[in-house]
């Protein structure tokens, strides 16, 4: 539902209201509504409001968010839209008003925990990738770039900076896995690959993903997944092997 408040726009007075206005409010009358302070300092004061209100009646059309307390001190977000309006020969101003708490709640709770899992992620030093199969644009953590030496400025957003790094001898494998997920063949993968840094050097991967978003047909549109360096354990997979081979001699 959408609340409905009609302002005076020389005083900011409330001349009319509908029931979704007032009773978000906690008021159980448009009376009570009118005669009482509705804004309640914090998080906001009536001057504020009236700023915003003046603003429509000159500027024009006005739209932002606003944080409102009840009678019962619970505060509550609403979209808030101002637009001049004529009413018998009188010109006023309308906000039509949207309750958005729970999307604000579900941003702040996701800003929350995408602050959670970067802090994880950057002390385990993974690097993230976030692919749209769609459009082949790629998300790549800082720390997948800082793994390669790359700043953010160097590693275009694109599935084909990953492409052009993976070691030549490597490639098939790698195209593979990723290819068997997004066609729905397996639900996940993990492999092992060669990938060249900035300086030229090669750095072994261990590269692990998931479809997280399919089509109708199944085909992944969305897959997401970590890198991790595991070049020390490589190279000291390849010394205990090369010293095994000499003690056989």
């Amino acid at each position: 539902p959408i609340g409905i408040q009609i302002h005076d726009k020389d005083s900011g007075e409330i001349v009319d209201a509908n029931p979704k206005a007032y009773t978000s409010f906690g008021f159980s009358s448009l009376e009570d509504f009118k005669s009482r302070d509705i804004f309640i300092e914090p998080p906001y004061s009536f001057n504020e409001a009236f700023a915003w209100i003046r603003k429509a009646a000159t500027e024009g059309p006005q739209q932002f968010e606003w944080l409102n307390r009840d009678i019962y001190g619970q505060y509550f977000w609403e979209q808030v839209r101002l637009v001049t309006i004529t009413i018998n020969g009188v010109e006023r101003v309308m906000a039509t008003t949207i309750d958005i708490t729970e999307l604000k709640q579900t941003e702040k709770a996701l800003r929350k925990s995408e602050e959670r899992f970067r802090l994880v992620m950057d002390a385990t030093n993974e690097g993230i990738w976030d692919w749209d199969i769609r459009t082949d644009e790629v998300y790549y953590s800082p720390n997948y770039r800082k793994m390669l030496g790359y700043d953010a400025t160097e590693f275009p957003a694109h599935v084909q900076t990953w492409l052009n790094l993976v070691h030549p001898e490597d490639k098939e494998k790698v195209y593979k896995a990723n290819s068997d997920c997004i066609e729905n063949l397996t639900k996940s993968f993990s492999v092992e690959f060669r990938m060249q840094t900035k300086n030229g050097d090669w750095k072994w991967i261990m590269g692990r993903g998931s479809a997280v978003e399919r089509d109708r047909s199944g085909r992944a549109t969305r897959m997401v997944g970590t890198h991790s360096d595991i070049t020390e354990r490589r190279q000291m997979e390849e010394t205990i092997a090369y010293e095994r081979d000499l003690s056989n001699y």
